[in-house]
């Protein structure tokens, strides 16, 4: 270095004409790889009112402010006119945002389309006073990724009917699944081997063909078949544990408190030939709901349930013929739902 040369370097601040305001953003690794790549959107989805939340492809991320105990400055590099340079400060930092991994606020999509439920009949006829989303503008106020959003579509029993995204109602996929597994056994096909086109079909009466199709060929179907796919099906196989699972829950949520094997009783009433599946429902009803995010919902008694349940379902038979008449009245468990 020459002996007139500077090894320092000024720093100043910024014009206050232009003021700018800036924020640090910390990323897990994942999504610095998608930024790398530069072809995958990241977006924020949400109203204003929500609590920021950035969405890739396939995951959902809480954007959560952190305070640091020291303060951060952002400076860039100014090259003056005489060639000298020097840092000019942007901002003094003291905050920091970080995104953490979060699930997905899926239950708005229930919230927003319960208004106007498509119950049945042709599917362009709606309620015209009532608000109507395409499938983007659902998507943009859904706190999810497109895979998960697409998902809880799924779940939430979502088609595209007439160009707006409609929920068919609960009643509804419960009358279709009594008809879809009355059919089976009228047709005396095995659950794992039903007729998609004549199922769908023997469904179209009670709802629009779109709705029919869902019913076997998605919703309630082992291998879902795509939209897009170049051929029809001669034979699906149903999800059998998720028909199970399904009607079992849809009991809990609308019948009153009953005794256990009442329960279990209405429960093998509702699946008819399909009443063997009930044990094999509550397995994975049990593993789901142990989830985090979804178990601070559900009261201890749903809980109890679950766990009495599965060992009544297992130990049922030899249990009831040790009892005494009185003692089997009092094998009971009173449910609970949450809102």
């Amino acid at each position: 270095m020459d002996e007139g040369a500077s090894s320092s370097i000024p720093i100043v601040t910024a014009d206050a004409a232009s003021p700018q305001e800036y924020r640090i953003l910390e990323v897990p690794p994942e999504v610095e790889a998608l930024i790398e790549r530069k072809d995958v959107p990241l977006q924020f989805n949400g109203r204003l009112a929500d609590e920021a939340v950035l969405v890739t492809h396939d995951a959902t991320y809480a954007v959560r402010q952190v305070s640091q105990s020291n303060s951060l400055l952002l400076c860039s590099v100014d090259v003056r006119d005489n060639g000298s340079h020097a840092l000019v400060l942007r901002q003094n930092v003291q905050d920091t945002l970080e995104l953490v991994r979060t699930c997905a606020n899926l239950e708005r999509i229930m919230s927003l389309l319960d208004e106007d439920m498509y119950t049945g009949g042709e599917e362009h006829v709606h309620d015209r006073t009532k608000r109507h989303y395409t499938r983007n503008e659902l998507m943009s106020v859904v706190q999810a990724s497109e895979a998960e959003f697409t998902q809880g579509l799924r779940a939430y029993h979502v088609l595209e009917l007439d160009g707006y995204l409609r929920r068919v109602a609960p009643d509804l996929v419960v009358d279709l699944l009594h008809s879809l597994l009355a059919h089976v056994d009228i047709f005396a096909c095995a659950p794992d081997r039903v007729p998609y086109v004549r199922m769908c079909e023997a469904l179209a009466p009670r709802a629009c063909r779109a709705v029919a199709e869902a019913m076997v060929g998605d919703w309630f179907c082992a291998t879902p078949q795509r939209a897009s796919a170049p051929t029809v099906p001669l034979h699906i196989p149903l999800a059998r544990e998720s028909v199970a699972q399904f009607l079992g829950l849809h009991l809990l949520r609308t019948q009153k408190r009953m005794p256990l094997i009442a329960f279990m009783d209405a429960w093998h009433h509702e699946l008819g030939i399909m009443s063997q599946d009930a044990h094999l429902a509550l397995l994975q009803v049990r593993g789901k709901w142990s989830s985090v995010s979804i178990a601070s919902a559900l009261t201890l008694a749903t809980h109890l349930l679950y766990r009495d349940i599965i060992y009544y379902t297992q130990h049922r038979p030899r249990l009831l013929r040790r009892m005494p008449t009185q003692q089997r009245r009092q094998v009971h468990c009173h449910v609970r739902w949450p809102n």
